[in-house]
């Protein structure tokens, strides 16, 4: 078995571009041209910093990973094949994006693109629409930003930036988003401490957003490696992000953004090191330094690294006292009492080592909607530290079975080895010999999944794989189903509809609800809980593929505020472009919880994890969650079935 993952691994390595390469556009602005400019409550001021930082990033990179990037010349504009700096006057709204296109436009599937933005930042309210949960979308500020004839050109929005985003990951680019700058803040501009914060007034719109995007001409390429994204932020929305004068190597004082500085820092030190570690690194330095008044942010697929690829296995935080270790994870994201896993220092270790590298080992003694209670299966041969990073070893099932009508000899064989699985007549799924592939269904429906004929070496292992993603999501919704009533979330669906109307309005729907094949369907969402809610949307596809809705790429919104809501205009499209059973699942939870851990790829498709170790029981993909939240697991949780037709 141990030959066959060895062959698997190279087979499925070899499908990823040899030479994928790592570009980046760099964008540091410290002179705006309309600083000081305007009405009084819009004005904000230069910065000092930002330009000093693009040199400090990018010397960062060329030491640690032997980057070629652009040197500066004379000019405010530098580029070569890898990078694209623009400083200052170069700067513009324009010249921003048209530098992020040709960089998507040269970029090839499998490459990473860096994107670094240093200057101001802040925030418009739109007072037609509300795509984000605290009612604002943050800004980049080019150096074009807030001329007072002309409110809103020169800068950026976030929906703008996700679009960018979304169009180079669907070529199977890997995005990279560092941005120094505040989303908001005081007006304060400088302090005792010889702080300032890039930020800027907010600035209120009651029209159509006064810009345009630049077309992506290249096509999409057929075969397409899967791209991802990851973000690092200087801030979290409510705070600002700062800058400081700074003595460097050498003894010599510059200006520098306190982010950009400890993120420089962290690249050099351990290039190598996931996204995860790096930004908890950057964060308790900015922390440190600021009194916890700035507290960087980190989202996407942060178990991938710079240059490599990201390893698709959920690890969970875990906060060790000195009575129990709390993970941060419960029933409504798929943890079970009895589970078994494995402790690390961090993230890094968690996805490469094995368990005879973990500090401690613990099964769950029990589990809340929101965290569970880990009891270690034996003393630690050292203190453990505060914060511990777990990976399951062996998921309880407990009572559930994945029921399975089998009427093959040699696949009934490998299916009476898997405990999670009871092989009956008339199951709601089926496994059969067609032609020349297995095929997994729902009894009478389509396949799910196509697997390889029973005498093919891959196919214990293809099969194993496929029915464990059909049994996680079955035994999550069965969990879900099964918890006690706890009202509080409206979800609504419209389909055939791109513009989802409030849920307030949702006319009765019949359960499944009829969506159209390959067209543009939407969702809206309201918090009804009476209290502050971190809501999530999840929806799982007919080949069971789970992608986590809202918040997109993976991100972390703030707390839904009680009686708001959300509507997917601005935040998802959906479009089902396979016939079959779609499930829609709404979860909401006083305490942040990580929906990541949930998303996986079709039962069908075997990710490079499943080679690399054996005893890997865990296949979804998490986002890292820091924030401890309240003592309260207040939740709730709707789920709506959809059928689409041929």
């Amino acid at each position: 078995m141990r030959r066959l993952f060895s062959a698997l691994l190279l087979a499925l390595l070899l499908a990823v571009p040899a030479a994928a390469e790592v570009r980046a556009v760099f964008v540091g602005i410290d002179r705006y041209q309309f600083a000081g400019k305007g009405p009084p409550a819009l004005r904000f001021a230069n910065l000092r910093g930002a330009v000093s930082d693009t040199a400090r990033i990018k010397a960062a990179l060329a030491k640690a990973m032997g980057l070629a990037v652009d040197q500066p010349g004379s000019d405010c504009r530098s580029a070569n094949a890898i990078s694209i700096t623009l400083t200052n006057e170069c700067a513009t709204r324009d010249a921003i994006l048209e530098a992020w296109r040709d960089m998507i436009e040269a970029s090839q599937p499998g490459d990473t693109l860096i994107l670094y933005f240093a200057g101001h930042g802040s925030v418009f309210r739109d007072t037609g629409s509300f795509s984000q949960a605290g009612g604002e979308n943050s800004t980049l500020m080019a150096h074009d930003a807030r001329n007072p004839e002309l409110p809103g050109t020169g800068e950026i929005a976030d929906l703008e930036t996700r679009q960018i985003i979304d169009a180079a990951t669907a070529r199977g680019l890997r995005v990279v988003t560092w941005f120094d700058s505040c989303h908001s803040g005081t007006a304060n501009r400088s302090g005792a401490d010889d702080s300032a914060p890039r930020w800027a007034p907010a600035l209120t719109l009651s029209g159509p957003w006064p810009g345009e995007l630049p077309e992506i001409r290249r096509p999409v390429a057929a075969g397409t490696v899967p791209g991802w994204r990851v973000h690092l932020a200087a801030s979290a929305d409510d705070q600002t992000a700062l800058e400081r004068t700074v003595t460097d190597a050498g003894g010599i004082r510059t200006r520098a953004g306190l982010f950009t500085r400890a993120l420089a820092g962290a690249i050099e030190a351990m290039p190598d090191a996931t996204f995860f570690d790096i930004a908890e690194r950057v964060r308790a330095e900015v922390e440190t330094a600021t009194s916890g008044a700035q507290q960087p942010q980190a989202e996407g697929a942060l178990r991938a690294t710079i240059a490599g690829q990201e390893v698709r296995v959920p690890v969970f935080a875990v906060m060790a006292g000195p009575q129990e270790m709390a993970l941060q994870g419960g029933s409504l994201v798929g943890v079970t009492p009895g589970s078994r896993f494995a402790l690390f220092g961090d993230v890094g270790t968690a996805l490469s080592a094995g368990p005879a590298r973990a500090l401690v080992t613990a099964r769950v003694a029990s589990a809340g909607p929101a965290s569970a209670a880990l009891q270690a299966e034996a003393p630690a041969a050292a203190p453990l530290p505060a914060a511990l990073y777990a990976r399951e070893l062996a998921h309880e099932w407990g009572r559930f079975q994945l029921r399975l009508a089998v009427t093959d000899a040699a696949a009934l064989a490998v299916v009476q080895k898997l405990g999670f699985v009871r092989a009956e007549r008339g199951a709601p799924f089926s496994l059969t010999v067609s032609g020349d592939a297995t095929l997994l269904a729902r009894s009478g429906g389509a396949p799910i999944a196509r697997l390889p004929l029973p005498d093919d070496a891959q196919f214990p292992l293809r099969l194993a794989w496929a029915l464990e993603k059909v049994a996680r999501v079955e035994a999550w919704l069965a969990g879900l189903q099964g918890m006690p009533r706890a009202p509080g979330l409206l979800l609504c669906l419209w389909p055939d509809s791109a513009t989802a109307r409030s849920p307030m309005e949702c006319p009765p729907q019949r359960a499944p609800v009829a969506m159209p094949l390959g067209r543009e369907s939407s969702f809206s969402v309201r918090n009804q809980a009476g209290q502050n809610r971190h809501v999530y949307v999840l929806v799982v596809s007919p080949d069971y593929s789970v992608l986590v809705v809202m918040p997109p790429n993976q991100g972390r919104d703030q707390a839904l505020k009680a009686d708001d809501e959300l509507r997917s205009n601005d935040i998802a499209r959906l479009t089902p472009n396979t016939p079959g059973r779609y499930r829609f699942v709404a979860l909401s939870s006083a305490r942040p919880i990580d929906p990541g851990v949930l998303a996986q790829e079709a039962a069908g498709v075997l990710e490079r994890e499943a080679c690399g170790d054996a005893s890997a029981a865990s296949r979804f993909c998490p986002t890292h969650n820091r924030d401890r939240g309240p003592a309260g697991e207040g939740w709730s949780v709707t789920i709506i079935d959809a059928e689409v037709s041929p």
